[in-house]
């Protein structure tokens, strides 16, 4: 069975979610045509790659697309706005410079940590976190840094500790994490993969199809046909903020000029 390793902002990290995490998702969830198994491997696997997938909006994809239509075009996909927390991490996400659909960020800056075991981090706006949850801190400057995943109590609105024994306080830092709506995006592709493995190539596209007759009735594709690799389903789930637009060109020809 592969291992679903989920430590935010680790340079191993495979998933956004816990398996526990996405069987809340999918307890919540009007049940999938093929089950989902709150232990199974087949679960487990459809989780790491729905991250795969999900990583994959971390770069913009160009097509240049001419199968159907006279006019070629060029055709970029959407892919994630803002950018990652940190250098070392391996997936897309944390990110900073992005938004939840309320408008709060997901990410905050550290004015302050104490000396202390455990040591107490003041952020400079509402982190709007909770005890328990995990987050991952980047550039701060006590002695000892504070850099790495960590999971917090809870004091106000402004205040949490992590236990980290500090011995010369920090003023600097900045604090991300996964949100929910990501992770709840991961859950539902994940679903929605062991029904249909939508990453696979178009059998259509392969063969190059260009149109469709059955009896007298015949059908001719006016653009190329494109795979629908991330379902609506999953795409709604996410704050629109979080996506650039998908971006359509015309692939024009070159024109010279002669000069003589």
């Amino acid at each position: 069975m592969p291992t679903l390793i989920a430590t935010v902002g680790a340079a191993d990290a495979n998933s956004y979610e816990t398996l526990a995490e996405a069987n809340v998702y999918m307890d919540e969830r009007v049940p999938l045509a093929t089950p989902w198994v709150a232990s199974g491997d087949a679960s487990i696997r459809a989780l790491i790659m729905a991250t795969r997938v999900l990583d994959a909006m971390a770069l913009p994809h160009r097509t240049l697309c001419k199968e159907q239509s006279p006019q070629q075009y060029y055709y970029t996909s959407r892919q994630w706005t803002g950018s990652p927390a940190s250098a070392t991490q391996r997936l897309a996400w944390p990110r900073v410079g992005m938004f939840d659909k309320n408008g709060n960020s997901l990410d905050v800056s550290i004015s302050g940590n104490t000396v202390a075991s455990p040591t107490v981090i003041t952020t400079a706006v509402k982190h709007g976190r909770t005890t328990g949850d995990s987050v991952f801190i980047t550039d701060s400057d006590s002695v000892p840094v504070i850099d790495g995943t960590h999971t917090i109590t809870v004091i106000s609105t402004t205040k949490f500790s992590i236990p980290v024994a500090v011995t010369t306080a920090g003023t600097a830092g900045k604090v991300s994490w996964i949100p929910q709506a990501l992770k709840d995006m991961e859950s539902e592709l994940a679903g929605q993969l062991l029904m249909a493995d939508t990453t696979l190539d178009s059998a259509v596209i392969v063969g190059g199809i260009k149109s469709v007759k059955a009896g007298s009735v015949a059908v001719t594709f006016k653009d190329a046909i494109d795979r629908h690799v991330l379902p609506d389903a999953v795409l709604n789930l996410g704050p629109q903020s979080w996506f650039t637009d998908e971006l359509v060109e015309p692939a024009l020809r070159a024109q010279f000029d002669v000069v003589s």
